[in-house]
């Protein structure tokens, strides 16, 4: 790769890594797009890490009081025609392994019997032999279970609340800096978004992301079961660069924050990808941004999935799958770029 794509790299990195600075004791932590996405992350983060933490968790399940060990923690795990839980943590007591299926809310509406197919996910996973039993745990902030029957029909149940009192207690830095996410997580429950689920929407996102797990489980694909989805959101390692598949407009846009001055450059990019073999590689302003667009089929959204075309399906994931692969190359490009500047 040329030393001028490199540079230009180099200048859109910095662009999505403005505003990120060290401060002091008194540094003010801000989680303005917190997602439930970021606390599943959360959670398997401290859960592996904190074996008190662990303990909170486990003692709201049958499971409460013996002494057990985390043998893995996996996001996102998906059963056919089933959906998925947002957390399943196993763990061994004695010599056998029991699975604790997790339901994380922040202010998200529920799904149609959501509960309902977390037992049958559970059921499913002891008929396959991954455990012996399982039990089942919705995680939300207060306001959001009193005021959500759905939430009620869980076996078990714990507050966001109850984990900010905890990380006070502590005084590391980390837990500092959970508990501010926490506490944004509570702040944001006081006032929801006015969300009105299309049913029809909904079911066709809802076998999106089962494809898309299914076979191309690589991309990192933010947006929750519960949303209508229409423009699916992937996260990526370059920056603060992201994804999205606009499925009924046919764009798949590779965006750079706050980058729209500099538009000459992701034309440059774009050029460049064009001449080496990604033809339908153009650059555009989107807002205060800059994106990379791929264009694809538009998909009928409000009509079946199984009833859309596997090639126009393909198409999407395959462009998604391009943007999400050019960005590591963005990444090894800087990574090249910081190498030679440390020599001079």
């Amino acid at each position: 790769m040329q030393s001028g794509l490199i540079d230009i790299l180099g200048r859109m990195w910095y662009n999505t890594r403005k505003g990120m600075k060290r401060g002091g004791d008194d540094m003010e932590l801000k989680f303005s797009t917190l997602r439930e996405r970021d606390m599943d992350l959360f959670f398997l983060e401290a859960m592996s890490s904190d074996s008190e933490f662990a303990r909170l968790i486990v003692d709201r399940t049958k499971w409460a009081g013996q002494d057990f060990c985390l043998e893995s923690i996996e996001l996102s795990k998906t059963a056919v025609d089933l959906g998925e839980s947002d957390i399943t943590v196993i763990i061994s007591v004695g010599s056998v392994q029991y699975a604790i299926l997790i339901e994380d809310k922040i202010d998200a509406i529920a799904m149609p019997d959501q509960h309902g197919r977390y037992v049958k996910r559970g059921c499913k996973g002891v008929a396959d032999a991954e455990y012996m039993d399982f039990d089942i745990i919705i995680i939300c902030p207060e306001k959001y279970f009193n005021n959500n029957d759905e939430a009620k029909l869980y076996e078990h149940h714990i507050f966001y609340e109850e984990f900010e009192a905890y990380f006070k207690q502590k005084s590391d830095e980390i837990s500092k800096v959970r508990l501010a996410q926490v506490q944004a997580c509570i702040n944001r429950a006081k006032k929801p978004p006015e969300v009105i689920l299309n049913e029809s929407v909904n079911s066709f996102f809802r076998n999106y992301r089962i494809y898309q797990k299914a076979k191309y489980p690589q991309l990192d694909l933010r947006t929750k079961e519960s949303s209508n989805g229409w423009w699916t959101y992937y996260t990526t390692r370059f920056g603060q660069a992201y994804i999205y598949h606009k499925m009924q407009e046919g764009f798949v846009d590779l965006t750079f924050p706050n980058a729209a001055n500099h538009l000459d450059t992701a034309n440059i990019i774009a050029k460049w990808l064009r001449d080496h073999g990604m033809k339908k590689v153009t650059a555009l302003q989107t807002g205060k941004s800059a994106s990379l667009r791929i264009e694809v089929p538009p998909l009928k959204v409000r009509e079946p999935f199984e009833q859309t075309s596997e090639e126009d399906i393909e198409e999407c994931f395959r462009a998604i799958a391009d943007l999400s692969e050019l960005t590591d190359i963005f990444l090894c490009a800087d990574r090249i770029k910081d190498i030679k500047n440390n020599r001079k």
